[in-house]
C-alpha cells in the first residue's frame, strides 16, 4: 500500500488559469502545475534528471519525452561538446551568408 504524501495547497490568481489550463501535459491543473514546478526544479538544477522524473511519477524515458516536447535539452553538454556545437552554428550561419 502506497503511503499517502503530505502536500500543501497554494493559491494562484485566476488570470493564471487559461495559461495553466494550456499546458500540454497532466490531466488536471493539479498535476499540470506539478509537472511545471518539477521541470523548473530540473532546468533550475535543483535537482537531477533522474530526481525529476520521480517527483513527476513518470519513467525517465517519458520524463525525457516530455522534455522534448516541450523543446527543453534534458542532457547537458560538456565544455568540448559546446565548443563543437558553437562551431557547427557558426559554420552554418557562414554558409547562409554564403548563399
Amino acid at each position: 500500500m502506497l503511503k499517502e504524501q503530505p502536500h500543501f495547497t497554494v493559491s494562484l490568481p485566476d488570470t493564471l488559469k487559461p495559461f495553466v489550463e494550456k499546458l500540454g501535459s497532466g490531466n488536471s491543473l493539479d498535476e499540470k502545475i506539478k509537472l511545471s514546478v518539477v521541470i523548473g526544479l530540473f532546468t533550475g538544477k535543483m535537482v537531477t534528471l533522474e530526481r525529476a522524473a520521480e517527483l513527476a511519477n513518470q519513467s525517465l524515458s517519458d520524463f525525457i519525452d516530455l522534455l522534448h516536447s516541450r523543446g527543453i535539452p534534458w542532457m547537458e553538454y560538456g565544455e568540448e561538446e559546446e565548443e563543437e556545437r558553437q562551431d557547427s552554428r557558426a559554420v552554418q550561419r557562414l554558409l547562409q551568408d554564403l548563399n
